[in-house]
This record gives structure tokens, sequence and C-alpha cells, in this order.
């Protein structure tokens, strides 16, 4: 098993820094949600690919610990081993640097290569409004894992502006966290209970296939949801937050139905798989049966394009 293999299997065993926030419910990367985190912790563990941005992230890293060390003077420790909680292991985390400040003590520093939009406010305020909500939370987390009474949070914003915040413990919004944090692990994880669906991506995630002619009949609350869908779409529109919410909720109450009729078998609302697809792999094909794929191959000649490469006469 390679590194980072060894370091996802890790992170499969609790609740990393990355994962409070959609378990708390608060907005950060599209598509993050309380089913994915679920997903992480229960699904065969795999290298997935490298994005641009995780590439970036990492190459970075070492080089803004290291900024951070020469514009504050303090000294700075770099980790890549994954914490504990001394008493709830299944809190955890990997904190990017340590601290070690003669006056407050040892704290963590958190990094940041940011060029996502997230909305930073003044360093000079304080962290509960100034840091995104998402990354806030992760860095509550750390401290609460790993017991630092102050963090620091330095970011580059677009390669071209570096910034440090400044976190103080608050320890009643932490301590609220991590009690969320754990029943979540003992509904979800220990329990074994799917979390709902928070978006679309996420229901057809749960549900990607119907049971063919399931019907479902509309509830009061069903019916309650498709008036409020009406009134959403016509205040915002059918692309608005509301309606995608709204549209989810009866995903997540459909299930396995395909339909939903109302009392007199009238049909309301379906959602049905299509006819599957089929199409032939053209690379699979060529590599195993080069001969056929070249006797069945058809040239076909496109059409004569004209273009004028003269420029207008003065």
């Amino acid at each position: 098993m390679t590194d980072r293999l060894t370091w996802l299997a890790e992170r499969q065993q609790g609740i990393g820094g990355s994962d409070v926030a959609p378990i708390l419910g608060i907005p950060s990367y599209a598509g993050a949600s309380s089913l994915q985190v679920y997903r992480s912790k229960t699904e065969e563990v795999r290298d997935d690919k490298e994005t641009e941005a995780m590439y970036w992230g990492n190459v970075m890293e070492p080089h803004l610990i290291a900024e951070y060390g020469r514009r504050t003077g303090m000294a700075v420790t770099p980790n890549d081993s994954v914490v504990h909680h001394p008493d709830f292991p299944q809190l955890r985390g990997t904190v990017d640097a340590y601290v070690h400040d003669p006056e407050y003590g040892e704290g963590i520093l958190e990094v940041k290569n940011n060029s996502f939009g997230f909305k930073w406010g003044n360093p000079d305020d304080d962290a509960s409004v100034a840091v995104p909500g998402h990354y806030y939370v992760q860095v509550l987390h750390y401290m609460d894992v790993t017991g630092a009474p102050w963090a620091d949070i330095a970011v580059l914003k677009n390669g071209t502006k570096f910034d440090i915040y400044h976190v103080e413990d608050n320890p009643d919004y932490r301590l609220e966290n991590r009690k969320r944090i754990l029943e979540w692990w003992d509904q979800h994880i220990i329990g074994e209970l799917v979390p709902a669906a928070e978006h679309e991506g996420d229901a057809h995630d749960k549900f990607p296939v119907g049971e063919p002619g399931k019907i479902m009949v509309a509830t009061d609350t069903v019916w309650g949801i498709i008036d409020q869908m009406n009134i959403a779409r016509g205040i915002h529109g059918s692309s608005s937050d509301d309606v995608k919410w709204l549209k989810t909720k009866l995903m997540e109450m459909m299930g396995e139905n395909e339909v939903i009729v109302d009392e007199d078998g009238k049909k309301l609302i379906s959602w049905k798989n299509p006819s599957p697809t089929r199409r032939v792999n053209q690379s699979k094909l060529m590599e195993k049966y080069p001969e056929v794929y070249a006797d069945c191959l058809t040239v076909n000649q496109n059409s004569r394009r004209f273009h004028v490469h003269l420029a207008s006469p003065e």
C-alpha cells in the first residue's frame, strides 16, 4: 500500500478536518455533503487521481509554512502525521505545522493556497467572521484534537497576497461541534444509517436505480413540498437553490419508487432510469481486435470549407 493509500486508510477510521463542515451542514466545496463523507468512510479506499488543485496545494505547502515562519519570526515544525483526540480516537486530523510561541505557548498552523473565490474578511477582525466557515470549523476541530489553545491560518490568495488569520479558541462552539460530530459518527458509521441526500447529486448517488413499476401515493408532506416548489419556481425560477433543495427532498422521499401519484392514481412526479445506452468501446476494440477494427472502419469525407483569407481592399 502506498503512503497516500495508507494515509487515506487512516483517515477512513475517523473524522478529519475536511470532514467537519459537511457533517455540520456548512457549505464548502461543490458536492461536499454528509453522504459523501459517509461514503469516504465506508467504501473501499482508492487513490483517486490527483487534481491540479491538490497538486499545487501539496507543492506550495512547505513554501507557505516557511513564509509564515519568516514573517512571524516564530519557530515552526511541519507535520505530516495523523493526530488523535486523547479521549475520542475517532476524532483526528493532520495539522500542517506546529508553532512555538515563547509568550502564548504551542499553537498550530494551517496553510491555504486559495483561489476558489471563498470570501475572506479582514485579518484584523475576529476569525469567526473573517475566515470562511468551513475553514474556521476545520481549525477549531484541529484545536480540539490537539488541545492547542490557538491557531493561525496562513493563506496565499490568488498567488498575489499572503495573509495571516489568528484563531483563538471558541470553547462553547468547539464543544458543540464535537458533540454533533460524535453523534454523527455513532448514528451513521457505528449505526450504519445512510445520511439523507443534500443535493441532487447525492440523490442520484444514493438511489441510482429505481424499482420498475414501484409507486408511492403522495402524503400531506409530499403535497406540501410540491406546493413550496411551485411557489419557489414562480418567485426565483426553476434553477434556484430553493427549488433544487425541494427537489432533492422529494427525491429522498421517493427513494426507489419510480412514480408519485395522487389518491386517484394520477401521476404527479416520475423519476425513472432511461433506457441504457450501448456504445462500442473503440479503444478496447482497436487494442484487442485491430484487424476487425480496421475492417469495420469507414472514412467519411467532410464537406469542403470555404474561407476568405485575404483582407478587404482599402
